[in-house]
């Protein structure tokens, strides 16, 4: 055979195989099978679209926006459930105590408010520094607040030893410079029936806030064997005492305890609202011994001591402000524990 018939003949079959592939593309039972990629990646990502809008992102259609959502977060369940059969002791804090736990409303009255936090011990073990009556906190003042934050309260030590004249530029690097300290963050139960914020205080005040462990060597708190003793509420302060368990394994020897493995030490925790009674600090001299209270004030021009110290006194004020020598308006009064 030719040349010449060989070409026609593969001109011919490839006509007839470009004839059938377009055919076939033309056939309406290929069309139902195809699935365009530019038609899947829309379809895509109409879906992605449609989750972002029903997870509740804002979106002009649902007329959602951020301050709903806000509202939709301070929902709190209510305080029924959590309180019922529980005993109300009312006070500076609101307290409701119940099958061994201690719940406190944080009201807009506490919230961000200074409070003075002194701890006792008001049982001991016979053995220094524990040893009943004597106040703890190693001579450091306490400052606390309860600041709200998202669906929690924090519970805020004060950073106190370091200030400055308010509006000045110095005060401003000191905010920058120094900071308080975080102790804990409730989470919110419940909105309490006072319109306060519901709390658990066993957080705070069931475990070893006073650092009795340190003095303590190989003694832990312990949770399950600690209990509260006294729960009291006043107008302008809580009184508070933990029967505080602390457990060995029974090797540590102390002559005053019966068994080491588990010794007993009642801690009492006053918090106090910060009185406002025109008090005026007076400064230390050195020619007479006091104790102090010493801060540093960067405001202070002598940039070799910026430290200022004050006397821990009696706020002794007289009951005729005319007289020369008066009794106090107010006497000391001693407490005997």
């Amino acid at each position: 055979m030719r040349l010449s018939h060989w070409l026609c003949i593969g001109l011919a079959l490839v006509v007839c195989w470009t004839t059938l592939g377009s055919a076939r593309a033309d056939d309406p039972a290929s069309k139902k099978k195809a699935k365009p990629p530019k038609a899947t990646a829309s379809k895509t990502e109409s879906t992605a679209d449609s989750e972002v809008v029903s997870a509740g992102e804002a979106s002009p259609a649902s007329g959602s926006s951020p301050s709903s959502a806000s509202r939709a977060k301070e929902s709190y369940p209510p305080a029924d459930k959590v309180l019922k059969g529980a005993q109300t002791i009312r006070g500076l804090i609101t307290m409701h105590r119940k099958d061994g736990r201690l719940f406190g409303e944080i009201s807009s009255s506490v919230l961000n408010k200074d409070f003075l936090v002194a701890i006792t011990i008001a049982r001991g073990i016979g053995e220094r520094p524990l040893l009943g009556g004597h106040s703890w906190g190693f001579g450091d003042d306490w400052i606390w607040q309860f600041r709200k934050v998202d669906n929690r309260i924090q519970v805020v030590r004060r950073n106190v030893r370091f200030t400055a004249a308010k509006g000045s530029p110095t005060a401003r690097a000191v905010e920058l410079g120094y900071t308080d300290s975080v102790l804990f963050s409730l989470p919110i139960l419940a909105k309490a029936p006072g319109g306060g914020y519901l709390v658990d205080l066993n957080s705070v005040f069931m475990g070893d806030l006073p650092r009795i462990g340190a003095i303590l060597k190989g003694f832990l708190f312990s949770r399950d064997r600690s209990t509260w003793a006294t729960v009291k509420g006043f107008k302008d302060n809580v009184e508070l005492q933990v029967a505080a368990v602390y457990a060995s394994n029974g090797s540590a020897r102390i002559d005053s305890v019966p068994d080491s493995r588990g010794l007993t030490v009642y801690v009492h925790y006053s918090i106090s609202r910060l009185p406002q009674t025109g008090y005026k600090p007076r400064l230390a001299d050195d020619r007479i011994g006091y104790f102090l209270t010493v801060v540093k004030d960067y405001s202070k021009k002598d940039q070799l001591d910026k430290f200022v110290r004050y006397v821990n006194r009696w706020d002794l004020q007289k009951a005729d402000p005319t007289a020369k020598i008066s009794p106090p308006k107010r006497p000391i009064i001693f407490w005997l524990e």
